[in-house]
């Protein structure tokens, strides 16, 4: 199945989510495969044990760490002065201007990592009609996650992402670092299966857009109801500095 990465698209009304299970079987096992040693193990070595897995980097800027349960990501700061806060982390130079970081590794890339973690994507936000044609809505739902920023100079101290930022109203620092692994969406337009999060950026998500990778676990609508989202300016390093977006199963 071809994925295509374009710029941002609206969700045309003539557009159609697909079923994306293949998919993702496919990138998974393309990555175990890429991932995986192809060695045969001699007859004599059969019963030695395993050696302790060490950390790798399944794709470039993405490490995968199975003993100690999380994903890394680099990522470089690219808002700190962000008045309406709508991303913690987007695709770079697509929603900058609303986000903290860019992540380097491609939206896809990330998802088949927390898979290979042992994690399966929930699904993001979203709003039907019932029976009686009422708009229902669904929150987001999947694995939580705690999420961390880890600093090139600090890398035993990772910072819980929600430090980073703050309530516009009252100047708190937004409550609880848990997240969702929603998993995004793939949507049909004109021929080409686009991965909606790698399309319009939405890696990790403060808001309800429908497509996010990772996602507050909120129940407020798509507008974000009445929470509204600032940098926290003070604790955040300067614009370009480059860190790791980590990513680790809540306990």
């Amino acid at each position: 199945m071809n994925i295509t990465t374009a710029k941002p698209i609206e969700h045309p009304a003539s557009s159609k989510a697909v079923g994306w299970t293949a998919v993702l079987l496919a990138w998974v096992c393309g990555s175990m495969l890429a991932c995986s040693s192809a060695t045969p193990i001699a007859e004599d070595q059969t019963h030695q044990p395993s050696p302790p897995e060490t950390p790798r980097e399944i794709y470039p800027g993405v490490i995968l760490d199975r003993v100690n349960r999380h994903v890394d990501v680099q990522a470089t700061v690219v808002g700190r002065e962000v008045d309406w806060l709508e991303l913690l982390a987007c695709r770079p130079g697509i929603r900058d201007y609303e986000s903290i970081v860019a992540v380097d590794a491609e939206a896809t890339q990330l998802q088949t990592a927390l898979i290979l973690l042992g994690l399966e994507p929930g699904q993001p936000a979203r709003a039907e009609k019932d029976a009686n044609g009422e708009l229902q809505f669904f929150a987001p739902h999947g694995p939580e996650l705690e999420l961390f920023f880890v600093l090139e100079d600090q890398p035993d101290q990772p910072i819980p992402a929600n430090q980073w930022v703050i309530d516009q109203e009252n100047g708190q620092v937004m409550p609880g670092n848990r997240w969702v692994f929603t998993g995004s969406t793939i949507i049909e337009f004109k021929g080409q299966n686009h991965f909606m999060a790698e399309t319009n950026g939405t890696v990790v998500s403060l808001l309800n857009f429908g497509d996010e990778l990772v996602s507050r676990p909120t129940t407020d609508s798509q507008d974000g109801g009445t929470e509204l989202w600032t940098a926290n300016t003070p604790v955040i390093p300067a614009v370009g500095t480059k860190l790791k977006l980590r990513f680790q199963p809540a306990e």
